[in-house]
């Protein structure tokens, strides 16, 4: 079956790869790199450029470095027009008649459109040229309307404008794992056959160390249990700080294809892996010698030799200029990545490809660019996402609401829930989500900062409305490109009302078990003797081990859409929960969903 369906989405994919290279500006019918050679492309997006149309994708001006006429210099040149021949000649001594102003404006015109030739074959021959909304966007920060400056397209799309026998390696990001894993890719090559590369490791880790011993194994166990994927094919990195970019180095193969989902960081991968293979192995005995006098003056002279810190901020400043002037653009909007770009590492030669979505922008649309920015850089979930990070306290019928982005109400019973917040953004508890609705559809001027989205009535009332799956002990609940807030349930359980959550068109979201429970050791429970403690001397007594993943174990699950009514509310989410699920004497039903349940942490989750 799996040979079947793999067939199959190869023999799809030639044929998309056909009829999309047939019109796309970034058509590969060509080799990647003879096509770079032939056409201009933008050195920042990929796109090809063109200088006719200024309303149309990929225009570019061609800037000039010649020097002008100064106007002081053109007022001289007027007045010498008007003098005779003898004035002249007595004016500027010996003046040769052949240079008289015309021949001088000829002249300078020619330098001018020789100088743009010239500009025209550096871009070519350097890569350097770039498009008008690469520059706005980089240099004056105008970045136009976003679907029309940033395109967003399908994975079936992008993917199936590779060629079917390239190789693939595909990056996640770390920041909402798994949901940034679209397993369509599934279709187009066998789990075998890519590469996986998991990126922005540094908000989950302090240190690379621990992202080595504790981060991988994780991601190892999670695609090799669930998809199949070789373990020898998984790796963790990140690109921001360089974090194993020289393992990442030696790990991608000549001729790969860097795919992803929007803003998972490709682009930032290949420039540090750019400078990664710009840094000499060995130095050579001329550079080692260079070296060798500069450490022996700075010792005798009377200066006080650079300190650790001091070279390790020259070092960064150093970097960060290779990166800007060197390698395809960077941004935080999604969609800026709009071609093929052939990137040359070494001998090998990879390509950057623009980043899929499944809805076109999603939740992007509905945000300004600073909040985008601010979204996408995440937050330490070393620092607020564990037991011991600070806290609020969701009691029974308070909404919660990230600042118009979801808002999620807690049911009318004795549980209340400890939030710690893994989003990049300030939340606010309101007394009801009647309360949220009123304030969220009427934003005083001094709130609008607190407000990511703003509702009209009528967009509230569109909200999609889910029931939270019912869960014991402690979730994840992950905004797929934003983050996710820690829930632990807390007090008494008198019923089984669950936790509803609202979210606006475009936002994609799922429930998870703790992911610091798998990159990080947590507590067993248990003394050192291997005995079981009672709940108040857990953190005072208990043993830690590190959990590990498997197939067995439910790790992720959707929500539950469900319908908004006027009356009787909670038994229309009753209703609709056992319509998903249903559990007779320990067995699993399937309905829309498999039903599964965690005995070890007792969760009820619906499995992906």
């Amino acid at each position: 079956m799996l040979r079947f369906t793999t067939n199959l989405g190869i023999r799809l994919q030639r044929y998309t790869y056909q009829v999309y290279n047939s019109h796309r500006p970034y058509s590969l019918s060509l080799n990647s790199t003879l096509l770079s050679n032939l056409v201009l492309t933008c050195k920042s997006c990929g796109i090809n450029l063109q200088t006719k149309d200024s309303t149309q994708p990929g225009y570019y001006t061609i800037a000039v470095q010649a020097s002008k006429i100064k106007d002081t210099d053109k007022v001289f040149n007027r007045h010498v027009a008007n003098l005779s021949l003898e004035d002249k000649q007595l004016l500027i001594n010996n003046f040769d008649l052949a240079l008289d102003v015309e021949y001088l404006d000829g002249k300078y015109k020619r330098e001018l459109s020789e100088a743009k030739e010239q500009r025209v074959h550096f871009a070519k021959d350097h890569n350097q040229a770039e498009c008008v909304r690469c520059r706005n966007s980089q240099y004056r920060s105008n970045y136009g309307a976003l679907d029309q400056e940033f395109p967003v397209e399908s994975l079936d799309t992008v993917v199936g404008a590779i060629p079917p026998d390239a190789k693939l390696v595909c990056v996640l990001n770390a920041q909402d794992f798994p949901m940034s894993l679209n397993t369509k890719i599934f279709h187009y090559r066998r789990p075998g056959d890519i590469k996986f590369v998991v990126n922005k490791c540094d908000l989950l880790f302090k240190n690379n160390p621990t992202t080595l011993k504790y981060g991988q194994t994780f991601v190892l166990d999670y695609l090799y249990s669930k998809h199949g994927v070789p373990r020898e094919n998984v790796m963790v990195v990140s690109g921001t700080i360089n974090w194993n970019i020289s393992l990442l180095l030696q790990f991608i193969d000549n001729d790969s294809y860097v795919v992803g989902t929007v803003n998972s960081g490709k682009s930032t991968i290949i420039k540090s892996l750019l400078y990664a293979a710009s840094k000499p192995t060995r130095l050579s005995s001329r550079d080692r010698t260079r070296m060798e006098k500069e450490q022996d003056s700075r010792i005798n002279s009377s200066s006080q030799p650079l300190s650790r810190y001091q070279q390790k901020k020259i070092s960064k400043a150093q970097e960060a200029l290779f990166k800007k002037k060197v390698g395809p653009g960077v941004s935080y909007m999604p969609g800026y990545t709009r071609g093929f770009i052939p990137v040359e590492l070494g001998e090998r030669v990879i390509y950057d490809v623009p980043g899929f979505a499944t809805g076109s922008h999603g939740i992007y649309s509905q945000m300004d660019r600073k909040t985008i920015k601010d979204l996408t850089k995440g937050v330490q979930v070393y620092e607020k996402g564990f037991y011991f990070s600070k806290y609020q306290t969701l009691k029974p019928g308070q909404c919660l609401s990230m600042g118009g982005l979801f808002y999620l109400e807690a049911p009318n019973s004795t549980t209340m829930f400890q939030i710690r917040n893994c989003i990049n953004f300030d939340y606010h508890i309101f007394s009801s989500f009647r309360k949220a609705e009123e304030v969220s559809t009427n934003i005083l001027p001094a709130m609008a900062a607190n407000f990511v989205i703003h509702h009209d009535k009528d967009t509230f009332r569109n909200l999609q409305r889910y029931v939270v799956p019912p869960f014991y002990g402690p979730i994840d609940l992950v905004i797929q490109n934003v983050g996710h807030l820690s829930i632990q349930p807390t007090g008494s359980k008198t019923s089984n009302d669950p936790l509803v959550i609202y979210l606006p068109k475009g936002v994609d979201a799922v429930i998870r078990q703790p992911i610091t429970n798998y990159i990080a050791k947590t507590f067993t429970g248990r003394d050192s003797k291997g005995n079981p403690l009672r709940k108040e001397n857990i953190i005072s007594k208990s043993t830690f081990a590190l959990n590990r993943y498997s197939a067995k174990t439910p790790f992720v699950s959707k929500l539950i859409p469900s319908k908004r009514v006027e009356e009787n509310q909670l038994d229309a989410d009753y209703t609709r929960v056992s319509e998903w699920s249903s559990i007779a004497g320990g067995e699993r039903v399937k309905y829309d969903e498999d039903y599964v349940v965690d005995e070890r942490n007792r969760y009820e989750f619906w499995s992906e």
